[in-house]
C-alpha cells in the first residue's frame, strides 16, 4: 500500500506484485511493481513504476483495501515477461482459486491488440477452451482412439456393483479390471461433481478396479500419449 500511495492517487499495484497479492504467483523480487500515470517524475527506491496509460476502468479493482490490477490484466502484464510455463502456472492457479474469468480475459485481449503478451496469453487460454462436445461425442472419440490403437473393444456404459452400490462407468475392460472415464468440464467442473467423482473412484478401487480419467484435452490433442497409457495398463 505504501508503494501505491507513493506514486499518486491513481496508482495501482500491478504486474508481479499484483499477482502476489491475488495469490496466483509468488513474487521473487524485492521491488514493488506499481502502475502509475506516465512520466510521473522520478524513480523511487524499492519501486518499479510502469505506465498506467493503457489501463481502463475494467482493469482496476480493490483487494485487501489496496488498488490493484484485475486478474485478467495482471495475467496480461505477466505474459509480457514470463516464460510460457510460468504463465500457464499462473493461469492454472487463478483457475484453481476461481479467479479466472475466460470471458473477461477474451474481452481484454480484444481491446489490447499490439500489446506485448497478448499472443502468449492467447496461446495459454486456448488450452482452456473446451469444444462444445456432447457426452456421446466424447465417448465416440475415445472409441475411435481404441480402434486406431487396436485395443480390445471396451464395454460401454457398463454397470458395476460395489456392495450395495450400482455404478455405471463409461468404458471398462473387465478382464483387466480397468475403467476409463471421459471427463469434460461441462459435466464435471462443479463442486458437486468433484466430490461425486472422487467417491466413485474410491468405491471402484475397493471393488478392485483401476480407474483413469481421460480429459477432452487428452482426447482432442494428446491422443497418442493417452493411447500409450491405456495400452500399458491393458498389458500385452
Amino acid at each position: 500500500m505504501a508503494g501505491v500511495l507513493a506514486c499518486g492517487p491513481e496508482a495501482v499495484l500491478s504486474h508481479r506484485s499484483a499477482a502476489d497479492l491475488w495469490g496466483i504467483r509468488r513474487s521473487q523480487g524485492r521491488r514493488i511493481e506499481v502502475s502509475a500515470a506516465a512520466r510521473r517524475g522520478h524513480r523511487r527506491p524499492g519501486l518499479t513504476i510502469h505506465s498506467a496509460d493503457a489501463l481502463g476502468e475494467a482493469d482496476l479493482t480493490m483487494l485487501c483495501g489496496i488498488p490493484v490490477t484485475s486478474v485478467p490484466r495482471t495475467l496480461l502484464d505477466l505474459a509480457a515477461s514470463l516464460h510460457m510455463d510460468g504463465l500457464r502456472r499462473a493461469c492454472r492457479e487463478a483457475e484453481v482459486q476461481r479467479l479466472f474469468d475466460l470471458r473477461a480475459v477474451d474481452e481484454l485481449l480484444g481491446r489490447s491488440a499490439g500489446r506485448r503478451g497478448v499472443r502468449r496469453l492467447r496461446m495459454v487460454i486456448d488450452d482452456l477452451r473446451e469444444p462444445e462436445l456432447t457426452r456421446s461425442e466424447l465417448e465416440q472419440r475415445f472409441l475411435e482412439l481404441c480402434r486406431r490403437a487396436e485395443f480390445p473393444r471396451p464395454r460401454v456404459n457398463m454397470g458395476v456393483s460395489i456392495g450395495a452400490e450400482r455404478l455405471e462407468v463409461d468404458f471398462a475392460w473387465p478382464a483387466q479390471r480397468l475403467i476409463v472415464e471421459v471427463d469434460g468440464r461441462r459435466f464435471h467442473d462443479t463442486g458437486f461433481a468433484f466430490e461425486r467423482d472422487r467417491r466413485r473412484d474410491q468405491l471402484l478401487a475397493l471393488g478392485g478396479w483401476q480407474v483413469i480419467r481421460a480429459t477432452w484435452l487428452q482426447l482432442t490433442r494428446e491422443g497418442a500419449q493417452l493411447a500409450a497409457t491405456v495400452g500399458s495398463l491393458l498389458g500385452p
